[in-house]
This record gives structure tokens, sequence and C-alpha cells, in this order.
């Protein structure tokens, strides 16, 4: 029987990007069950009515019907090509070439009944754009799984003609999926770790299916590569497919949230000023990135990376922050470009004209509870006037402390710069190379070289970089060093110091008081440190979505750092 280590490490090691596979492929969906969940679930407090409404999947016009098939071939550097058929007899086929993305659909027809290239009155558009993301990304890129799910192996099974895995993963209760589903009834390829059957329950109903069938490995139609290549009338300047599948507004509201930024910072009081801050310039590793000869991390060193998100321990560290004001512009803007977002690209430039050359340098003081409800972040040295100097949560209550006011309001997610550090099992969505051991302050870790997957590699507090290098504390599986890379050199770099578990904790410690003669006021949302000119259009940016909204939200602080540094 396999192991729940090496069951782990199957699933992280799986790459979509290297399969030689033909398969066909069925997906159904029970639609009813869906709303039903919807309408059950609550909002965060923070979260309006009108953006569930626009995250709802019925709003991306290129879904199909809820009963899918169809077949699938798929071949070493991003290609494939995925043809399918709904139970209404509508039929669709997407493909990539390795660079860019083609979709045939008669569903974008209808979305937009007039097009430009006259391919509209046919009844199909076609598409060609966008940065590659594998097809039944579910089942070929299965590390999802590992990042919020507790896994229980059940038995060797053949399935699709292979030998194989069933395997039962349960999400943690603090990271339910969107639609809360309870369970997921997987199999796992024994040989190429990529799921063959992902089956979801809520309730113990069954609420969506999806599966390969008749698989066969190192396939000789993989040579062919007219397999691949977009159609001869596919449009060659047409926008990023992720404004096509996206739910309608999201782009358009982040692009004009990052464009505003940008008038923002060109146009906001301050002259042309350093960004140094703190006093202590950003520590240079040995040039991490550059080895390319570093071997896959171990199934030892993945498990821990996974085990130690769901540990029972409470954490306490003294988090060091940098980052470079170049390298954090040409994070934006490339993360702008694989994002299809113009407006990102312009906020860089804006960041990159009215700031020297120069590195922040932020410090502060963590605690963190093992469920995540309860926390505090007092910033010690460096904290820009427009960011709050301490931001803290007791489990009912969360505040927001400023010089010169107090922000209280419904308790809310600990910062991500402080979970994603604690909680590190986002890095096994990443290709994870072993670079050996390394000690940060005193403490034995694993020094890992994180590069991103295409279409794989979405979530995570290095969202606008391709590259990073993370030590992982030998004992308590957290992040202790993160240096994320642009265009081949470090621009971000988190440290933890004096990192311990305390014995206990006092309540009392996550409550906040008003000091005398500080103005005290109920919090309206998570974007109140923000301009006034720009904060409401910042706040919609990213409430109505997951995929932009954490560049701007970035970028939005970056530029309360920089107005700071301008009033002095």
């Amino acid at each position: 029987m396999i192991t729940e280590q090496e069951i782990v490490g199957l699933l992280q090691r799986a790459d979509w990007t290297k399969l030689s596979l033909a398969a066909t492929v069925s997906r159904g969906f029970n639609r009813e069950l869906r709303d039903e969940q919807l309408r059950s679930m609550p909002s965060p407090p923070w979260m309006p009515p009108w953006a569930r409404a626009m995250m709802d999947p019925d709003d991306i016009p290129m879904r199909l019907g809820d009963q899918v098939t169809g077949s699938l071939i798929v071949a070493p550097g991003c290609r494939f090509r995925e043809e399918l058929t709904d139970e209404n007899g509508d039929a669709a086929t997407s493909g990539c070439d390795g660079d860019r993305v083609w979709v045939v659909n008669p569903r974008l027809a209808r979305t937009e009944a007039v097009a430009a290239d006259q391919h509209g009155e046919s009844g199909w558009r076609v598409y060609a754009g966008g940065s590659a993301r594998p097809p039944c990304d579910r089942l070929l890129s299965p590390s999802w799984v590992l990042r919020g799910s507790g896994l229980r192996i059940e038995a060797p099974v053949i399935a699709a003609g292979r030998e194989a895995w069933r395997v039962v993963a349960v999400p943690r209760a603090r990271q339910p999926g969107p639609l809360g589903p309870q369970r997921y009834d997987l199999i796992v390829d024994a040989e190429l770790g990529i799921m063959l059957r992902c089956e979801t329950f809520v309730r113990g109903l069954p609420l969506s299916l999806e599966e390969l069938d008749a698989v066969r490995v190192e396939v000789p139609e993989v040579a062919d590569e007219s397999l691949f290549a977009s159609p001869p009338d596919a449009l060659k300047d047409v926008r990023d497919l992720a404004g096509e599948v996206a739910p309608r507004g999201l782009a358009t509201a982040a692009g004009l949230a990052a464009d505003t930024l940008g008038f923002a910072i060109r146009h906001g009081p301050g002259t042309r000023r350093p960004a140094v801050d703190g006093g202590e310039p950003m520590p240079q590793d040995a040039d991490d990135i550059s080895h390319q000869d570093w071997p896959p991390v171990s199934d030892q060193t993945a498990y821990l990376l996974y085990r130690a998100s769901p540990a029972e321990r409470d954490i306490a560290a003294e988090l060091h922050e940098w980052v470079s004001v170049e390298g954090f512009a040409e994070g934006l803007r490339r993360g702008g470009h694989k994002l299809g977002q113009g407006g990102v690209g312009r906020l860089a430039d804006a960041i990159s004209d009215k700031a020297v050359p120069g590195t922040t340098h932020h410090v502060a003081r963590f605690i963190l509870t093992a469920d995540e409800v309860r926390y505090r972040l007092d910033w010690v040295v460096g904290a820009p006037r427009r960011k709050p100097v301490t931001e803290s949560c007791d489990g009912q209550t969360s505040w927001r402390v400023y010089s010169d006011r107090t922000l209280t309001g419904p308790a809310r997610p600990a910062p991500p710069r402080v979970v994603n550090l604690v909680q590190p099992s986002w890095l096994l969505e990443w290709r994870l190379s072993d670079g050996g051991e390394e000690i940060v302050d005193g403490r034995r870790g694993y020094r890992l070289r994180a590069t991103r997957i295409t279409g794989v590699t979405r979530r995570s507090p290095a969202l606008i970089y391709d590259e990073a290098v993370a030590v992982v504390d030998a004992e308590l599986g957290v992040i202790t060093r993160l240096t994320s890379y642009a265009a081949g050199r470090p621009t971000e770099r988190r440290e933890l110091r004096d990192v311990r578990v305390p014995a206990s904790m006092n309540p009392e410690d996550f409550r906040v008081r008003t000091p005398p003669g500080v103005r005290a006021e109920q919090e309206a949302g998570p974007f109140d440190e923000a301009p006034d000119p720009v904060r409401q259009v910042v706040r919609t940016a990213e409430q109505i979505g997951r995929v932009v909204g954490p560049v701007v939200s970035r970028a939005a602080g970056f530029l309360g750092s920089l107005r700071s540094h301008g009033q002095r």
C-alpha cells in the first residue's frame, strides 16, 4: 500500500507540460445543487451581494452544457487539443501550440452578435490569444488538492486501463472550496500522478464528475504539429482569453483600478523621491535561480510542506520585509501582461517614473493561532503612513490601527503576508527543486527553488513573479525566508526571525484599546487606507475577483508607501 507521504509526492510531481497522452473526456455537473449551495453560503462581511452575483459561473460565456464528452490529446511543451460536445449538441474545440491558446466556440458568437472579422454571421467565432493553461486542469494539475485537503488512501484500482489509487480528499474546515464541497473521491494514476477521476460531493450528493478514460501515453499522434496549430482564420490580435472566461465586469473594473492608481501616482502630491526605508538594505544571497541542475524535491520535503499547513501549533515571530522599487514595477508589468491587463502595465510605468531606485525595509512582530482566526501584526520599523501600524483580530472583532484613527469591524482573515509564510502548502503548486540545507537565524531549513508551472501556479504570494527561492524550517515547516525574482534579480524578500511556538496565548493580546485622543471608527471595507479618489474603484476590483485583485491591492499598498515618502 502506498503511504500518505508517497501519494503527496506523486501528486506534487505531476506536470502537464511534460505529458504525452491521449484520452477520452467526460464531465458532468449538477446545476441545481450548485445553485442551492450558492444561495445558502454566507458571504464574507466585507463582500457586498452584487460581488457574488458577478462571480456566478453561469456568467462565463464559453461554458458548454452540464454533460460534456469528447477527446483530448496532450503533448510536451504546453501543447494540447480538446474537442467537446454537450448534451445539446453544441461543440467546442480548443488547443494550444505551446505559446498561444486558441478556441472555436459557438457560445462566443452568441455573446457578440457582430464580429469585426465577419465570422459572427456563421455562428462561430475563433479566438487566438492568452497564455497556455492545461485542459481538464483539475485532473492534469492535481496539486490543488494538496493545498487545502486531508487525504485518505482507500485501495489500489485499475482505471482507464491503468494502475491507480483510489483516494478520498476532505477539505479542511478553514479552507472550503468555492461551493463548500465536503468530499472529493479521486483516482490517481500510480505512474503519472494525474487524476483519472474527480467526483465532488456536497452533503453526500454528487455535485460534479470529471474523468479520463482509454488513456494512452507516449502516443505517436503528438508528432503531428497541425493538431495543435490554431485554425488559419484565427484572429491574430484579440483580447486575452482571460477576459472572455472571467465574469463580466472583472477585467474592466480591475483595469480601471490599475489605471486610476497609476494616475494617482503620477499626479499625486510629492516629488520624485527615493523609496528607501527602514535602514537595512536587502540582504544578498548566492545567485540561487541561476542553478539549473538542482534535483526535484524529495517526497519527504513535499510532505513537510503539506503537513505544515494543518499543523496544530501557534506561531510568533519577527517579520522582515524588503521590496525593490524597480523589481516591483517589473513584476507588476510582467504580471499584467500574463493577465491581459494593460492598466497594470501602465501602473508599473507610473511607479518606475515616480520613485528613485531603492529598497523599502519594514519590520513587524506577529502572533498567529493555529486556526488562523486570531492574530496580531504590529509594524515596528518603516510602517508607511497610509497603512495600518497594527492589524489584529480576536476571532470576533478586527482592528486596523493608524496614526490618527482606529478602525473596528467584523472578524477578517489574517494578513496573507503572514499566512503564506506560516502555511506553505501553496508552494506545492510550483515546480520545486532541492537546493540543500541552509541556516536562517540559527534554524536549520531546506532551500527550495520554486518555478511557476504554466497554467497551474495561480495562487501564491508571488503572483506577479515567475521564480522564488524559499527556505523551509526543518522542524516547523514554516517558510523562514522567501525571495521572489523578476527578470532574474531579487525583488521581494520576507524573512522570519526569532521564530517560536508560544506555550500559551492570552486572549487580551489580540484585543486593541483605542488610545485617548485617537479617533475610533467603524471599518467600511478592506481598502480604507487607499487615497480617496481611488478607494472605491480599488475596493471594487478586489471584491469581484481573486485573479487580478491581488496585483492591484499590492499596488495600492505600494502607492500608500510612495505617497507617505512624498509628504515627509
